[in-house]
């Protein structure tokens, strides 16, 4: 099964949608995109096509698009909000009723006037048949029956399609909490039993699970046995060709479907990705749950259970299982954490002998740090400013209103020294996939900050000398309206030339310059004000020392690039990036498939270890321009940078080799792989650690709520 999302337009604003967050290249699926998504489908053995979007009789070609799709004998579900165009309706009425239906998602109606409710009523009237009402639960305070009266007034579909609020990419939205679960579980069944009465089916979208119901007297058209296990990655192709395996997932993965020869090759890939969240669960009482252990539970939307490793507002800690009995109400036996959690790695087996926890923030701490937690309320973004020196950021641009930069101004400007941006790619291009810009121009006029420029990509499209004059001029341009005076090279000799040029300018060695030894730093001379050092070196202190000691210019760390050292695809990855393709396919994935554990050898700084770093760097850089492109979890990743509280490597907003799984990241084990010179071939800590850390991610033990 997969879904073909057409478009990410949509004429309404639900407060529980978890799909407007969702970024894409381009609003509408080109035809000749959509075709290809046909043959992928074929070739998967998926004869019913089913349409998503946005609301997908918006795209301008929806018409050609059903078409299409019937004349290669296929059948069609369309997933719509059942705000459809009269004219539109009358085509679809033309289609045979066995080729084609629409699942319409209802509002719930309101008292008084509601043009919204009235126009999807007009809809089911005309569709009949064609049409099976759906709705989303959000809230539970729903009244569910009048979705039985449309089914026998309109002759509709003898069923009802019912969905849970999952949280979005960020979880800004309005979402379902696990303590409205069990609530939820009862107005399903009291409605359920009044569907049956009627003769019409009930259909459980993803993310319930068998303890929102209780074991007895359930209505026959509800079976414990199949809801447990409705959390499957089912691919969602959205319209700029990119494949995830569901939008509230979305931020969690995300691939070219070209990449790939069918949709069963999709879903082994991204389970492969998800599974060791798959026994987290959305309760903490799911760590003890035979049903989730027996694998008739899935433990709920994996989106939901992400959530508890986030920021929440008490303290809890990594449990190890017990043999209590769960209770078929989760809010019954919800406990408090035990007071001393085991040690992640015990002593003896790994450096480091320090018992971890999972603090406030869902992050690594020590046992001494939960203490005192226990005892101190928790600091303020002011009072743990003051705890840290005001160092000096530099952080990305993402594409967001002015709004978005004013709040980000008043909070964190002492901190923040620039935001930098790709030069324009009509120039040259910055070696990364083309961004969105829409606000850059009104964040430039604004002068909240000051600005750095980055023209980085790792191969020149002809000879520098042909290239130079029109980047020399641009640069000069952005200098004299905007005061620009920093800009990043990955390329030496342009670099040179703008020095010449334009001498009063600040330049930057790019971390892709590949700057590693002190032997490098005198052809720099003259040319170069800061190195960001290589990330071959990010794990290897004393070379960094080194580094630091024979340059006379600023040392410029970023923190949370994910690249593995000396990465042999590395070269080859940045230019495929830099072809202008959104999502371009990781080419180590197939390496850290075979050793995941490479992956804890990354070229990345957690806030909490910042401190063993310090006498090495002079400015910090955070990157993410593609990774942190949601504004809550990009501001979320800077606050905890600055501020120096405790974050797990899968949340940095690193990239494709990046740490995926939530594991603690004891001090002990980091400081040990900053002094081991990257001697992996005759090392198993690693390893060992990443194994250890992967069977504990899997009992986390908290409550959502």
């Amino acid at each position: 099964m997969a879904n073909i999302s057409i478009t990410s337009r949509c004429n309404r604003d639900c407060a529980y949608c978890f799909a407007r967050s969702i970024s894409v290249e381009t609003e509408d699926m080109s035809y000749q995109l959509y075709v290809q998504a046909l043959e992928f489908m074929k070739r998967s053995k998926i004869r019913q096509i089913r349409l998503l979007g946005g609301e997908p009789t918006l795209h301008p070609h929806f018409t050609r698009f059903v078409k299409t799709a019937l004349r290669q004998d296929l059948s069609l579900l369309i997933f719509t909000n059942g705000l459809i165009k009269p004219s539109l309706v009358d085509f679809l009425n033309t289609i045979p009723i066995e080729r084609i239906f629409l699942l319409v998602n209802m509002q719930e109606p309101q008292k008084g006037e509601d043009a919204v409710y009235r126009k999807q009523l007009a809809v089911l009237k005309k569709l009949g048949p064609r049409a099976q009402p759906g709705f989303n639960l959000h809230n539970h305070t729903h009244r569910l029956d009048f979705l039985l009266d449309l089914i026998d007034r309109y002759h509709l579909r003898r069923a009802v399609r019912l969905g849970l609020a999952h949280p979005a990419p960020g979880g800004s939205q309005q979402h379902l909490r696990p303590k409205d679960y069990v609530r939820i579980g009862d107005q399903v069944i009291a409605f359920a039993r009044k569907a049956h009465e009627r003769q019409i089916d009930i259909d459980l979208d993803c993310g319930f699970v068998p303890c929102m119901f209780p074991a007895d007297n359930l209505p026959p058209s509800l079976h414990l046995d199949e809801i447990g296990n409705r959390c499957n990655p089912i691919p969602d192709i959205l319209p700029d060709g990119t494949v995830i395996p569901c939008y509230p997932l979305a931020q969690t993965v995300r691939h070219l479907f070209l990449d790939y020869s069918d949709a069963q090759s999709v879903q082994e890939a991204f389970q492969q990705i998800l599974q060791p969240f798959h026994n987290l669960g959305i309760f903490a009482e799911c760590a003890d749950c035979q049903a989730l252990a027996r694998g008739l539970c899935s433990g709920g939307c994996r989106a939901l259970a992400m959530q508890r490793l986030r920021h929440h507002d008490f303290a809890v800690q990594v449990p190890h299982r017990s043999t209590r009995t769960k209770s078929k109400h989760p809010e019954q036996h919800r406990s408090r954490p035990e007071a001393h959690p085991p040690p992640l790695i015990q002593d003896g087996e790994m450096p480091g002998k320090r018992h971890s926890t999972i603090t406030a923030s869902g992050h690594g701490s020590t046992s001494g740090e939960q203490e005192r937690n226990s005892l101190e309320p928790e600091a303020s973004t002011a009072d743990a400013r003051r705890k840290h020196p005001t160092e000096p950021w530099l952080i990305p641009y993402i594409d967001q209103p002015p709004a978005f930069w004013q709040d980000l101004a008043a909070e964190f400007s002492p901190s923040i020294r620039a935001v930098y941006f790709p030069i324009d790619a009509k120039m040259i291009g910055s070696g990364r996939p083309p961004q969105p810009n829409k606000h850059l121009q009104s964040l430039l006029e604004k002068r909240l900050f000051k600005h750095s420029l980055l023209i980085n990509p790792v191969t020149m499209p002809g000879p520098v000398e042909s290239i130079a004059p029109a980047i020399i001029d641009h640069i000069a341009h952005l200098h004299e309206r905007f005061g620009i005076d920093d800009v990043t090279f990955t390329s030496l000799q342009l670099a040179a030339l703008v020095k010449e040029a334009l001498p009063q300018l600040k330049l930057t060695a790019s971390t892709l310059m590949d700057i590693a030894a002190a032997n490098q730093l005198p052809m720099l001379e003259g040319i170069c004000d800061a190195v960001v050092p290589a990330s071959r070196i990010m794990r290897n202190l004393p070379a960094l020392q080194q580094l630091h000691r024979s340059f006379s210019g600023r040392i410029r760390m970023i923190v949370n690039e994910a690249c593995l050292p000396g990465c042999p695809y590395r070269i080859q990855h940045f230019y495929e990036m830099s072809r202008g393709r959104p999502f371009p396919k990781s080419l180590c994935q197939e390496l850290l498939r075979e050793k995941p554990w490479l992956r804890l050898t990354g070229a990345w700084v957690l806030p909490q270890h910042l401190h063993l770093f310090t006498g090495i760097y002079d400015e910090l850089k955070l990157a993410g321009r593609v990774t942190l492109q949601n504004p809550q979890t990009y501001r979320r990743v800077l606050k905890v940078y600055i501020t120096r509280q405790p974050l797990m490597p899968h949340e940095i907003g690193g990239g494709p080799a990046s740490v995926l799984q939530p594991m603690i990241i004891e001090e002990d084990f980091y400081l040990k792989t900053l002094h081991c010179g990257g001697q992996c071939a005759g090392c198993d800590i690693c390893p060992q650690y990443y194994e250890k850390a992967i069977r504990h991610s899997a009992v986390v033990g908290a409550s959502h709520d």
